[in-house]
């Protein structure tokens, strides 16, 4: 079975999520979102393209289920 390919999953989920955010002020209404993510694949791809859709300054880090991107 051919499944979507994690890389493209990861950027095309978090950009989704950062148009919601903007959307209607929806960064308003939640404190936190949480990906699930399953396997050590997704946690990297996460991880490499998080800052991209949510740019912090280098003194902040992100916290992706627990591992430190």
């Amino acid at each position: 079975m051919n499944s979507f390919p994690i890389e493209a999953s990861a950027q095309l989920v978090l950009q989704l999520v950062r148009r919601w955010l903007e959307t209607d002020n929806n960064y308003e209404k939640v404190d936190k979102i949480i990906f699930n993510l399953f396997q050590p694949q997704e946690e990297t791809s996460y991880c490499k393209w998080v800052q991209s859709a949510f740019p912090l300054p280098t003194t902040l880090s992100y916290d992706v289920e627990g591992i430190t991107c």
